[in-house]
C-alpha cells in the first residue's frame, strides 16, 4: 500500500511543473529531486528541488549525485 502512495506521489510530482524549494524557480528540462519529510502519524510533506540547488546546500561530506548526472560521463 505505501509503495503505491510513493509511486502516486512521484507520478504527481513529475506530471506538473515543480517549484524548487530552495531557489523558488520552476524546475524545467530536468528531473526534479523529490524530498519527502516524515511528519509522523502517517503524514508526509514532499517538495521538489533542482539537483544543483540541493547539492550546493549539502555538506561536502555527504555524497550526492543528481538524477541528471546518473549515467553521464
Amino acid at each position: 500500500m505505501w509503495m503505491r502512495q510513493v509511486k502516486n506521489t512521484i507520478s504527481e510530482a513529475l506530471a506538473q511543473p515543480s517549484q524548487c524549494c530552495f531557489c523558488g524557480e520552476p524546475i524545467k528540462d530536468e528531473t526534479p529531486v523529490l524530498i519527502t519529510l516524515d511528519l509522523g502519524d502517517n503524514q508526509t510533506q514532499s517538495m521538489g528541488t533542482h539537483g544543483l540547488c540541493l547539492q550546493e546546500r549539502l555538506h561536502p561530506s555527504i555524497p550526492f549525485v543528481a538524477p541528471d548526472e546518473v549515467g553521464s560521463d
